[in-house]
């Protein structure tokens, strides 16, 4: 399930909604999220919360509930909405805003050891940008506990294994770009141990999230990124996210660097394979020219 905010900063913006089994064919159902007397919909997050801090859940289904930036008269501020039908429909809380400061694009996610909610936000303090994280035990009441500077928008900030170990985890912080850190975390303070990378040097790569509540059987690190300057000529849309990418951690020649690759699910989109060995391309050489092919 993918929550998206659509449209842009001078006209009303709403979340987008969509649906895939399979992560590469989606289906498009209508809008989650609406303007309303707060503001625009700006970017955000969403989570399962399995323990029902929040007290949103109604009936058996686990409350999915969407922690996002409202845009209007009262600046940017934090705001709820949740489902309880799957994340099909979401209802805003009553009590929005749940923080009423000027910052935005909310990434939220359960820390286990101290059974707490954080939230990375990107914010400014003494006009300098960077990332606030905040906690939480129950969504609605948050607390900031520290802030990290060089950072614009739509942080995140999540643990991957290292080498694919169990035994040494690290965690990651990034924003907009594309650039992080590799470093460790405490449920409050994020510590650098890296110099600053980046995931992505293309043009069209900017505000990328990774996925919350993986499957338990399923312990990918999962990113999509909006396509940012993207031109479709007779395209019915304006917008485009990249293809969902799989994210691993690993130690390689110059240090310890995130390595993306395209999810497995895209073979489901393979016609015919063509494979090489063993060669040696020179300089305006096409080995691919014999290939009848649109991509």
């Amino acid at each position: 399930m993918l929550f998206r905010s659509v449209v842009g900063w001078a006209y009303p913006s709403h979340w987008g909604h969509a649906i895939s089994k399979d992560l590469v064919h989606w289906t498009e159902l209508p809008i989650a999220l609406y303007p309303d007397y707060l503001g625009n919909r700006a970017s955000g997050s969403a989570v399962v919360d399995w323990n029902n801090t929040a007290g949103f859940k109604t009936g058996k289904k686990d409350v999915i509930v969407a922690v996002f930036t409202a845009m209007g008269d009262r600046g940017q501020i934090q705001c709820l909405a949740y489902s309880n039908d799957g994340g099909m429909t979401l209802k805003a809380y009553d009590n929005n805003p749940v923080i009423p400061e000027g910052s935005r694009d909310p990434k939220v996610f359960w820390y286990e050891p101290t059974k707490t909610w954080v939230m990375a936000l990107y914010a400014q303090e003494k006009e300098v940008d960077g990332i606030r994280i905040y906690n939480s035990p129950d969504l609605k009441n948050w607390k900031a506990v520290s802030f990290l500077p060089g950072f614009y928008e739509c942080p995140d900030l999540f643990p991957m294994k290292l080498d694919c170990k169990t035994d040494n985890v690290k965690w990651i912080i990034h924003a907009a770009a594309g650039e992080y850190y590799v470093g460790s975390f405490n449920g409050k303070t994020f510590k650098p141990e890296s110099e600053k990378h980046r995931m992505d040097y293309g043009e069209n790569y900017y505000a990328s999230q990774t996925w919350n509540d993986m499957p338990a059987k399923d312990n990918r690190r999962i990113l999509v990124a909006w396509m940012n300057g993207g031109q479709y000529p007779d395209m019915p849309f304006n917008q485009q996210m990249t293809f969902p990418t799989e994210l691993t951690l690993r130690t390689l020649d110059d240090g310890i660097k995130i390595c993306r690759m395209p999810v497995k699910e895209i073979k489901k989109l393979y016609g015919k394979k063509h494979s090489w060995k063993n060669v040696e391309i020179r300089p305006g050489e096409n080995i691919l020219s014999d290939l009848n092919t649109d991509l």
